[in-house]
């Protein structure tokens, strides 16, 4: 028995933990039922939950993700499970402030709460209100990192919305004010349902003449109603009858006029314009009336029709005096110095005055309406006019054409023609306004100006030439007698002051003083001599405008360039020194008003001319004022030079601007000197 005891005890011990271990095997599946179930139910919860809720483990790696995190996000939780979350969602601008959110809570330092944005897939941004926790394990170290968050995008959002519209309800509150005080219009406001206390913007009680502030009710306490009366059709208004009382009443009044009676007697008349103010439920809780000030605007109409009465009388003799002028103006343009006509679209005559029809030697009935201004045409101006009528019809304007007409008589007729155009709103040609001058007399005018103009170009020549011939004989009897004369004296009295060497010193003295003195008279005769007729122009036209160029540089400080073509035997003599004296003219202007440091001097040939330029850099002058105002010298300066360009058969021009310097530019024809010596 005992033998058999020992494995039997051991099986009923085996059965019994077997039966041990299925109890804790059923105790272990029952207990991880209930941890799935309470999982189940944890989930579902944070999926059901409104709010936004991100589990991170304690490197920021995100463990979970409820439903509203994915709806908020566009992110599913299986796209963003064991990723950091500050790679994710976060504005760079954010992520460091978030970061030392994340470390305090590690550090132990929670809850707390933080409000950041995140960053939607679809790019929108949205404003989160976080409350954060951790999870603590067995050893009391933060295991999981919980953040419970709240969209408060909209709610933001709505309190910005709020913030304007109660900022934008101020601002129309204080433009309301605004315009009350500015409104030159006298605008009443009253309050209640009994009108019983009227207030005004500032041009009520400026036109009341009341003090601001004050009631403008005559429903008021009777010591405190205001003394002014409200009078329609010669008695005073009943206070129901006022436009704020009515008003109150439920009534709108539309351009009441009356008028007001003030305290100091002023009398205004008015015109009143009056609602009420209605609450929610359409019942009158005050009103608002406007009162226009007609004062002015009845006197202005009174005097307006005064006016209209004496204007009336005025334009009935205006009317006469036009009728007048008209006579008179018919006359003028019947009996102008000069041809009036118009033409039609197509050329033909629809108005003569006299004059020209007495040119023409027609009669009125014989042109207009019936013959075309190319019917007295000849044939150049024939053309001329096929040529020019079509583009002047388009451009409506053309100015100084030469025309011959035939006369009845079979003569012809230079007229000078110049013509506007006449057109309706589309701009359509109606008819022309020309004006014709008669050129017969003008051209033979022109002709003896023409003439008379060559006879005086050949006196002013002959007499250009006949003064370089005088200066010439001056210059070499100053040159050959008295400047000789002068040497030898000079030569005499070096010999005597060499011979009275041992004499005193006062005889030694005055003889030097002599001989000073004859120096400056030689010096004086040498420059008479060269003013007179430039003794360098026998080396050459090139040598005499250099050597004149350079005696005008002396002691100037002055950047010169000069460049000449050698121009010797290119001109006679008398144009060698009348364009030495045109240089010689320039050269004085530039160094007596330029006031400059620089001058460009060219000479280029051509063909058959000679272009010459002188420019300075200086400060300019205004031509056209020089011309009509400038001092007489400087005028007959430049007058002398532009005739003695002409005369040579030259153009001179002159460019000047203030603060531009000047240009002098001539051209003088090559012609063989031959002919110029006829």
């Amino acid at each position: 028995m005992q033998s058999n005891q020992g494995p039997l005890h051991e099986n009923q011990e085996l059965q019994r933990r077997l039966q041990q271990l299925e109890a804790l095997l059923a105790k272990s599946h029952k207990a991880e039922d209930a941890l799935k179930d309470e999982r189940d139910f944890n989930s579902a919860l944070l999926d059901t939950l409104g709010a936004l809720v991100v589990v991170l483990d304690k490197e920021g790696r995100i463990v979970r993700f409820n439903r509203a995190c994915e709806q908020s996000t566009g992110c599913l939780f299986q796209e963003v499970q064991g990723k950091v979350f500050f790679d994710l969602f976060l504005l760079p601008e954010e992520v460091q402030g978030v970061k030392e959110v994340f470390q305090k809570l590690n550090a132990g330092a929670f809850p707390n709460t933080h409000v950041n944005h995140w960053l939607t897939r679809d790019g929108d941004r949205r404003l989160i209100s976080w409350s954060n926790t951790a999870l603590i394990d067995k050893q009391g170290q933060v295991e999981h990192i919980i953040g419970t968050g709240i969209d408060i995008s909209a709610r933001q959002q709505a309190e910005e919305a709020l913030k304007q519209s109660e900022a934008q309800e101020r601002d129309r509150g204080c433009e309301l004010q605004g315009v009350l005080e500015a409104v030159p219009t006298a605008i009443f406001m009253a309050h209640g349902s009994d009108a019983r206390y009227i207030i005004g913007n500032p041009a009520a009680y400026a036109l009341l003449r009341l003090p601001p502030g004050s009631n403008f009710s005559k429903s008021a306490p009777e010591d405190e109603r205001p003394g002014y009366k409200a009078i329609k059709d010669g008695r005073e208004l009943p206070v129901q009858d006022l436009p704020m009382q009515r008003a109150i009443t439920g009534q709108t009044v539309r351009d009441l006029e009356y008028d007001l009676v003030l305290e100091d007697g002023a009398i205004r008349h008015v015109s009143a314009n009056a609602v009420p103010l209605l609450d929610d439920l359409g019942r009158p809780r005050g009103a608002v009336a406007v009162l226009t000030d007609l004062t002015d605007y009845k006197k202005a109409q009174e005097a307006l029709l005064r006016a209209h009465d004496e204007l009336e009388q005025q334009v009935q003799e205006r009317t006469a005096q036009l009728r007048q002028q008209a006579e008179l103006i018919q006359d003028l343009y019947d009996n102008a110095p000069c041809g009036y006509h118009s033409l039609d679209a197509d050329g033909v005559f629809v108005q003569m005055n006299n004059t020209e029809l007495k040119w023409l030697g027609y009669t009125r009935d014989e042109v207009v309406g019936r013959m075309k201004f190319s019917d007295i045409l000849t044939a150049d101006s024939l053309n001329s006019f096929q040529k020019n009528f079509p583009g002047f019809k388009k451009r409506g304007w053309v100015n100084d054409l030469e025309f011959e007409l035939f006369r009845k008589d079979g003569s012809t007729l230079p007229v000078l023609l110049s013509a506007t155009a006449i057109k309706d709103e589309a701009g359509n040609y109606l008819m022309s306004r020309s004006t014709a001058y008669n050129l017969g007399d003008r051209k033979l005018a022109e002709r003896v100006v023409k003439e008379s103009e060559a006879r005086l170009r050949y006196l002013a020549s002959r007499l250009l030439t006949a003064q370089e011939d005088e200066r010439k004989r001056i210059a070499m009897d100053l040159h050959e007698d008295l400047g000789q004369s002068l040497a030898v004296l000079k030569l005499q009295l070096g010999a005597c002051r060499s011979g009275f060497s041992e004499e005193p010193r006062e005889t030694k003295s005055g003889i030097e003083m002599l001989l000073s003195y004859i120096n400056e008279i030689v010096d004086k005769v040498r420059a008479i001599t060269c003013n007179l007729r430039p003794p360098v122009l026998d080396l050459g036209l090139t040598t005499a405008l250099n050597s004149l160029v350079q005696e005008f540089l002396i002691d100037q400080d002055m950047e010169l360039s000069l460049d000449l073509c050698d121009m010797n035997g290119l001109f006679s003599p008398e144009e060698e020194t009348g364009i030495y004296r045109v240089f010689q003219e320039a050269l004085t202007n530039i160094f007596n008003h330029a006031k400059t440091n620089r001058i460009v001097i060219t000479a280029k040939q051509g063909e058959d001319i000679v272009a010459f330029k002188i420019d300075d850099y200086g400060q300019g002058f205004d031509l056209e004022e020089v011309q009509v105002h400038g001092a007489q010298d400087r005028r007959l300066g430049l007058a002398t030079m532009d005739e003695r360009v002409r005369i040579m058969g030259g153009s001179l021009k002159i460019l000047s601007a203030k603060g531009t310097g000047t240009n002098v530019a001539f051209n003088i024809p090559i012609r063989p000197i031959q002919k110029t010596a006829e």
